[in-house]
């Protein structure tokens, strides 16, 4: 059983699109731009994925915020 790729880049907290996946197996996504990170989430055993990231949630940098708000 597999969980189907997805993508969920608009989905707040998971914020990533996730490749197809072995049911029981964690998955490492990609965040959407412009976050950073190497979330982990699990497709569950009934080939469906959890409801939120395990490790390793998008995140935006410092730099970024610092350029965002006007300083440097």
């Amino acid at each position: 059983m597999l969980c189907e790729a997805v993508d969920h880049s608009e989905e707040p907290g998971i914020t990533a699109t996730f490749p197809e996946t072995l049911a029981g197996s964690v998955a490492v996504g990609t965040c959407a731009s412009p976050l950073h990170g190497l979330p982990q989430r699990l497709c569950l055993e009934n080939g469906t994925w959890s409801d939120s990231i395990l490790r390793n949630p998008c995140a935006g940098t410092c730099a970024a915020a610092r350029v965002k708000n006007g300083r440097m």
